[in-house]
């Protein structure tokens, strides 16, 4: 019997696509050298630069200050920005990040049909808790969330034990909870590892990489997602 859902946080219930177009958006009005990139071109570098940084900022080789100043040091030298420094890119690319937060569309109405049925909620993302924690609250979800689980408590996704404490944290076994992520490697394949059920949530309109696998591509209709995550869990 399902009692639990544990979902990822960025790009599945926080907009994090959008905030980081924003962000994105501002650093190309503060910078003449951007006008020539357009949308696409300025997102990929910056996941490109993101990415490549992400693996020694979870061993712990890296701050997360030095995880952002470098970020921006990569991308200033990449796109020919002089005599800026990366925390000022940083300061600039985050006001407009957070000028655009915004939760996804259907988010606060799903989780609150789930709780109304008895559900936990979960919540595991691969990021500081601070950060995290402010996200839910601008939101309005953090009352809508039981169990907030951050790379502070566990181990980055896919690792195992990032589950696993999740599923400890809820109280739950993992045949009693299902995953939801838009996150193919962390949140569909991974969770599987230790049993634990697993939906992609994929808006973009991308291919399933896996023919029957469990998909949600929007929140709304409500009854419409509800019913993916209950047929999931009992399948």
């Amino acid at each position: 019997m399902l009692r639990a859902v544990i979902f990822d946080l960025d790009d599945t219930l926080f907009d994090d696509h959008h905030s980081m177009l924003g962000g994105l958006e501002a650093l190309r009005c503060a910078h003449p050298e951007l006008s020539g990139l357009d949308q696409a071109q300025l997102l990929g570098d910056y996941l490109a630069a993101l990415l490549a940084l992400e693996p020694d900022f979870h061993a712990g080789r890296l701050s997360l200050e030095q995880f952002r100043l470098r970020r921006f040091e990569a991308l200033y030298a990449q796109w020919g920005v002089r005599d800026v420094s990366g925390e000022e890119g940083f300061r600039t690319f985050r006001s407009g990040y957070q000028a655009a937060r915004r939760a996804i569309s259907g988010a606060a109405a799903l989780l609150s049909a789930l709780r109304g049925r008895g559900l936990k909620v979960g919540v595991l993302t691969n990021f500081t808790r601070p950060e995290q924690e402010a996200k839910l609250d601008f939101c309005g979800l953090s009352v809508l969330v039981d169990v907030l689980l951050t790379t502070r408590e566990v181990p980055p996704k896919p690792h195992p034990q990032a589950y696993l404490g999740a599923l400890a944290a809820l109280e739950v076994g993992a045949h009693e909870a299902v995953m939801v992520g838009d996150s193919w490697a962390n949140d569909v394949t991974g969770p599987r590892e230790v049993g634990l059920p697993s939906i992609w949530f994929e808006r973009r309109g991308r291919s399933v990489p896996e023919p029957g696998a469990a998909v949600i591509r929007s929140y709304t209709p409500l009854n419409e997602a509800l019913k993916v995550i209950l047929n999931s869990a009992a399948s």
